[in-house]
């Protein structure tokens, strides 16, 4: 990692004897630097392409497989995969940082990370600027069997132009979208079995086609909200673990929360489990953890966990306050401060089990059971028809 080195001021050795002559020349010299920082937009820097030439396979890490004949990230190089051929594939090995001005990978082109500890840094290092757009753009394959955490020096969000690109998460590889905000825009995302992509502060996706057969955690601890936003033509096929966590034990109305906007969608396979929590003491204001469904429907297969502790200041919630949902799965809502919020709006239920206790509620025009089991002792606030419950 680079370390920026403060310089030793000079010493006054006579301060005395210098008198009104060096402030004057101190006063000069501020007065210069300040037109030159005013007069430079951007830190100077020598941004130059740094392509890949080391044919179709190859190491990261070895200054001859790059055009400049060093490793990029010595200065801030604007890093192309697959400039010599489409079909490249370049490993990374076990970088700490990478520090580069951009990324790009060309179509039939892979950047591989099957080991721990790359974190990606891109842009320049000077705050104040506007995001540099995008900072990674993949039309090839990034594959993720390691960790890999992209992100930009200042000036978030980081934007990753995916448009026709495939990011792939395999065996227990972990993605970290994690104290910047982001905005991933178009292609694949797809999560394998086993692996994780961790998530906090904001992240937008807008036409992603996401499949996520390991686990997604969206979570907040800090003074920090997270909010994921699926915008767009983005989909979620959730077949894996969803968790939408606030564990913040700080002041304020801190939330963790998933929206999908009208037209996107967000499908809960027989085999996901989406879980809304709610869980920590709060010193004050009311911390929330919640989905946001404004698409024009959703039909639940799997398994929703909706839970807050007796115990905790907060609350959980599903919220469909503009669209109906049905359920052929299990959807457990548990706890005094959770609750599906859906006034207005009918919930049906075909199949599976509802089960509303320990305090939990339901508030809808309309809980239509036609089949399955509704339990628990929790409250039901709206009509309730039971013609097919058990």
């Amino acid at each position: 990692m680079k370390q920026q080195l403060n310089p030793t001021p000079p010493v006054n050795r006579n301060p005395e004897e210098k008198g009104n002559r060096s402030m004057k020349s101190n006063i000069a010299m501020a007065v210069v630097l300040v037109g030159v920082l005013l007069a430079t937009p951007a830190l100077a820097l020598d941004i130059t392409e740094n392509a890949w030439i080391g044919g179709e396979t190859g190491n990261w890490n070895v200054a001859g497989n790059w055009s400049l004949g060093r490793l990029p990230g010595t200065n801030y190089d604007a890093v192309v995969i697959g400039g010599e051929s489409s079909q490249s594939t370049v490993t990374l090995h076990n970088k700490s940082y990478v520090d580069i001005y951009s990324l790009e990978i060309v179509s039939g082109s892979k950047l591989d990370v099957p080991f721990l500890s790359s974190r990606f840094r891109t842009g320049q290092p000077v705050s104040g600027l506007p995001p540099l757009d995008p900072g990674i753009r993949n039309a090839g394959t990034i594959s993720v069997s390691g960790f890999f955490s992209p992100g930009p020096w200042y000036s978030p969000p980081m934007i990753i132009d995916n448009d026709g690109g495939i990011i792939e998460l395999t065996g227990s590889g972990q993605l970290d979208l994690w104290n910047r905000d982001y905005s991933i825009r178009g292609g694949q995302l797809n999560i394998g079995t086993g692996s994780l992509l961790r998530q906090y502060k904001t992240t937008t996706l807008t036409d992603v086609a996401v499949t996520n057969d390991g686990e997604w955690y969206s979570y907040t601890s800090t003074g920090a909200n997270t909010d994921l936003t699926l915008a767009g033509t983005s989909s979620f096929n959730n077949t894996g673990e969803l968790s939408i966590f606030n564990g913040t034990a700080q002041s304020g109305d801190r939330y963790t929360r998933l929206v999908v906007n009208n037209t996107a969608s967000l499908t809960n396979a027989a085999t996901g489990v989406i879980n809304i929590t709610r869980d920590q003491a709060s010193l004050l204001g009311t911390p929330q953890a919640y989905l946001q469904m404004d698409a024009t429907g959703f039909n639940n297969l799997g398994t929703i966990n909706i839970t807050s502790t007796a115990d905790q200041v907060g609350t959980a919630q599903f919220r469909a306050p503009s669209v109906g949902f049905s359920n052929a799965g299990t959807i457990t809502v548990d706890g005094p401060n959770s609750s599906i919020e859906m006034a207005g709006q009918t919930l049906t239920q075909t199949a599976g089990v509802l089960d509303v206790r320990n305090g939990g509620s339901i508030t809808a025009a309309t809980v239509d059971i036609n089949g399955g089991t509704l339990a628990g002792n929790g409250t039901i606030t709206g009509a309730l028809q039971l013609a097919g419950a058990t």
